[in-house]
């Protein structure tokens, strides 16, 4: 039975080939730069619609014939320009027109069945079971950092957008290099020291060291990694570590797999002819993969050049996105994000919405329980309940309190009154058993619904304090540089 694909252009088509490489072309004489080098440079375009995954219609083939790779093609512009067939519904403002500005237009596909090429049935090899527990725990804490390059959890804010919205990395340029909805360019630069990798989309440039044999501090993580290369015949090699773990460790339009912390990518590309660069990558993460896998296309040269790509200059739709977002709270009569409890699906929707006000969600570690505020008894207390159905919550509190607070494996509930930070002991077996809360420390601290403190993991407290009103409207404001230095000479980390 044929199953949806995922594509690396974000269209889920049904009958789209995948796996290998054409045979390379014969490569003519070696082009080299002044100082002997391979010439590689040049701005190369990679637009197809050859799919990442080998579709079960062609399984078991590595190539497609002319006729097969046409209608791969002719199949992907449909699916594409079908989204312009229905007009927008109302408030919704729309979006690109396929056929006029994405490469959509462009009916193009490889004669090779999939861009990935090992494993040998073209397919994603499977996850770890560390990282499909990694997954679950991300998923319970509420899916934050959001690692998808488009879409999100949520327009609360920024941070609840994907990457290539709040223009920190595109959906086409990884590392590695996909080809997804429009801009589909690189322009490579060299020097004999360095190889500059300038994408047109978000317009990031990364680096290469060449023969550097001095790496980057493992401590030091950034959101293109660190690269180095060197020459391998007429193949430059480059290899990327030091990713943050902000980014997935692979990455398409709308998934994100793992994490890059542990991430190796090794990058090659050979030019096989004056107008052809072969490029191929391999990623290498054995946290998330149960094995390494590798992707290959060609890169045609274009006559045209890189466009500046001014993304967060102006950035309108993230501030639509959000602004549109506080609008709907406006016109449903109350900000339901001070007032309900809200799930993100991942759109909003309502997980406990009354009259009552409440807030101050905090998710048991296992997922299973939700602790909250609420003042529907005429005063604030905190309840437990079951996550996600709400049904059956038992009262934590006794005389007051909100911002409730797991400890890290579940067995107490932190809250805060107006004179103490208390604590409940749990039991959470099929059914939760709480004890009654005991003071943990008294103290004058500030006290409002909007958890004015943290905690470690280990139990120590971060608590904010009151300014001293007796200074006066004339007190002064003290800039304090370097305050996460002082903070560890103050709260040792043992």
């Amino acid at each position: 039975m044929a199953r949806p694909l995922r594509t690396p252009f974000g269209v889920a088509v049904a009958a789209l080939g995948i796996i290998a490489l054409a045979p390379l072309g014969a490569a003519g004489q070696t082009q080299t730069t002044g100082w002997g080098d391979p010439d590689i440079q040049g701005v190369w375009e990679y637009w197809t619609f050859t799919p990442l995954e080998r579709s079960d219609e062609f399984a078991g083939r590595e190539t497609l014939t002319a006729e097969e790779a046409a209608g791969v093609a002719a199949a992907g512009h449909a699916a594409a320009v079908a989204q312009d067939e229905n007009d927008p519904a109302p408030g919704d403002p729309g979006t690109y027109a396929q056929d006029v500005w994405t490469e959509r237009s462009r009916q193009t596909a490889l004669t090779q069945s999939s861009l990935i090429v090992d494993p040998p049935d073209g397919r994603l090899p499977a996850v770890t079971a560390a990282e499909r527990a990694r997954a679950a725990a991300h998923a319970a804490s509420g899916s934050r950092p959001v690692r998808v390059r488009a879409g999100g959890i949520g327009a609360d804010g920024p941070e609840d957008r994907g990457l290539s919205e709040r223009c920190l990395l595109s959906f086409s340029t990884g590392p590695p290099l996909l080809p997804a909805g429009y801009n589909n360019n690189l322009q490579i630069l060299q020097t004999p020291t360095h190889v500059a990798l300038v994408v047109e989309m978000i317009h990031d440039v990364r680096i290469v060291r060449l023969n550097d044999a001095v790496p980057l501090d493992a401590d030091v993580q950034q959101w293109l990694g660190s690269s180095s290369g060197y020459w391998d015949d007429d193949t430059l090699v480059v290899e990327t570590t030091n990713f943050t773990d902000k980014v997935g460790s692979f990455s398409t339009t709308r998934d994100a797999w793992g994490t890059g912390e542990h991430l190796t990518l090794t990058e090659r590309f050979t030019r096989t002819d004056d107008r052809t660069l072969t490029y191929e990558w391999t990623v290498d993460n054995p946290t998330v993969f149960t094995q390494t896998f590798t992707g290959r296309m060609p890169m045609n040269l274009s006559d045209q050049p890189l466009y500046e790509y001014a993304c967060h200059e102006g950035n309108y739709g993230m501030y639509n996105s959000l602004t549109g977002s506080r609008a709907e709270e406006r016109a449903a009569g109350t900000n339901t994000r001070a007032a309900d409890l809200l799930r993100v699906t991942p759109a909003w929707e309502t997980l406990l919405g009354t009259a009552n006000n409440e807030g101050n969600p905090s998710l048991s570690p296992d997922g299973r329980w939700i602790a909250y505020r609420s003042d529907d008894s005429g005063s604030a207390q905190v309840y437990v309940a079951p996550f996600p159905s709400m049904e059956g919550r038992q009262r934590v509190s006794v005389g007051g309190g909100h911002s409730p607070t797991w400890s890290s494996d579940g067995q107490r509930l932190f809250y805060q009154t107006p004179t103490a930070m208390m604590v409940v002991a749990v039991d959470a077996g099929e059914s939760l058993t709480l004890g009654a809360p005991t003071v943990l420390f008294e103290g004058d601290y500030v006290d409002d619904f909007s958890r004015a403190y943290d905690m470690t993991d280990d139990g120590r407290f971060l608590m904010m304090k009151p300014a001293d009103s007796a200074q006066g409207p004339d007190a002064e404001i003290n800039v304090v540089l370097n305050w996460h230095d002082e903070l560890l000479e103050r709260v040792p980390v043992p």
